[in-house]
C-alpha cells in the first residue's frame, strides 16, 4: 500500500530531518538565477529596492523588468530544485526507490495521471465558461501573439515540475512519513492539507482577497488532494489534477492578484473568493465520485482505518 512506502527504506530519524534541507536549500540555489537577474537590474539602476519588495509580495515580474514567460520559467527552477533535493534524500539517506513516493504498484500508472488531468482540465473548462456566460463583462480577452504560444510550451512542458515537486513533497514524502509515525491515515491527511495551506499564506492572493476564505481554498484543495492519495492507493490521480489546475490558471483564464502572473487568454477583473470555494468544493465531490465509480474504490470510511504493517505486502508491492 502507498502510505506503507516508506517502512521499505532507512527510517533513521536524521534522514527525515535532513531529506527537507536538501529540498529547501537545493530549491533556494535553484532561485539564485532569479534572484541574481533582480539585483544586476537594480545596480544598474533599472529597477528600484522598493520594486523588488513589491515583487516579493506580488509576483508580478514586470516590476524587475523580467518578461512574464521568462519569469515563469525561473520561478520553476526552484521546483526542479525541489525535485532534484527529495530525490538525494530518498536515494542515498533513505535508500529507497524514488518511485515510491508515486505508487506501491511496480509501474507508474500514467493513465491515472492522464485521465484525472483530463477530467479536471474539462471541468474547469466548464465551470469557467458558466462563469463567463453569467459575467462577461467581467472578463478581459487578450491574445500577444508569440508570446502566447510560448507560454503553452512552458506551462504544459514545465509548470508540471512546480505541481509535481509539491505533491511528492506533501502528498508523497510527508505523507508517508507522518503515516509511519501515527500509523493512521487520517492525521497524514489533515496535517498535509493544513501544511499545504500555510506555504500558500504568502501568495499574493492571500493580501487580495483575505486570509481566512483564502487559506480555507488552499487547506480544502489539500484535503480533496490527500483523499484522493489514500483512496486511489497512489499520487497519480493528485499529480494530475494539481498540473490540470495550475496549467488551466497559467493558460486561459487568469485574475487580479493571482500568484502566476502571466499572458493567459483572459484575465478576470471580478473574482468572488467564497465563490471560488464553494466552486472547488463542488467539482472536488464530483471528482471523487466519478472516480469512485470507475475505480471501484472502498468506502470513504476507508480513511479512518488503521495502518497495518504487512511487511510481505510492502516487499512484493515496491518492486
Amino acid at each position: 500500500m502507498f502510505i506503507n512506502g516508506a517502512r521499505k527504506g532507512d527510517n533513521l530519524w536524521v534522514w527525515w530531518f535532513l531529506t527537507p534541507v536538501f529540498v529547501f536549500l537545493i530549491m533556494a540555489l535553484f532561485q539564485l538565477p532569479l534572484a541574481g537577474v533582480a539585483l544586476l537590474k537594480q545596480k544598474a539602476g533599472d529597477i528600484s529596492y522598493e520594486q523588488i519588495k513589491e515583487f516579493e509580495a506580488t509576483a508580478d515580474f514586470s516590476l524587475i523588468g523580467v518578461g512574464s514567460n521568462i519569469g515563469l520559467i525561473l520561478l520553476i527552477l526552484g521546483f526542479l530544485g525541489a525535485i532534484i533535493g527529495l530525490w538525494l534524500g530518498i536515494r542515498f539517506l533513505h535508500k529507497r526507490p524514488f518511485k515510491t513516493l508515486i505508487t506501491p504498484f511496480e509501474n507508474i500508472r500514467w493513465n491515472r495521471i492522464l485521465f484525472s488531468f483530463g477530467l479536471w482540465f474539462g471541468m474547469s473548462i466548464l465551470i469557467e465558461t458558466v462563469s463567463y456566460l453569467m459575467d462577461p463583462a467581467s472578463y478581459t480577452f487578450r491574445f500577444n501573439g508569440l508570446s502566447f504560444f510560448v507560454l503553452v510550451f512552458v506551462a504544459f512542458v514545465l509548470l508540471p515540475i512546480q505541481t509535481s515537486a509539491e505533491e511528492l513533497f506533501f502528498r508523497g514524502y510527508l505523507f508517508q512519513g507522518l503515516g509511519l509515525l501515527t500509523k493512521t491515515r487520517w492525521v497524514p491527511i489533515l496535517l498535509t492539507s493544513v501544511l499545504f495551506g500555510l506555504i500558500h499564506i504568502f501568495n499574493p492572493e492571500i493580501k487580495e482577497y483575505g486570509v481566512g476564505v483564502m487559506m480555507s481554498y488552499y487547506m480544502a484543495v489539500g484535503l480533496f488532494l490527500a483523499i484522493i492519495t489514500v483512496m486511489d492507493d497512489g499520487l497519480e490521480l493528485a499529480l494530475g489534477v494539481h498540473a490540470a489546475t495550475n496549467i488551466f490558471g497559467a493558460v486561459f483564464t487568469t485574475y487580479e492578484g493571482s500568484a502566476l502572473k502571466t499572458d493567459a487568454l483572459l484575465i478576470s477583473t471580478k473574482v468572488d473568493p467564497l465563490l471560488m470555494l464553494i466552486a472547488v468544493i463542488v467539482v472536488s465531490t464530483l471528482f471523487y465520485l466519478i472516480c469512485h465509480k470507475k475505480y471501484n474504490w472502498p468506502p470513504i470510511s476507508k480513511i479512518f482505518d488503521p495502518i497495518v504493517n504487512d511487511t510481505n505486502e510492502i516487499n512484493e508491492s515496491y518492486t
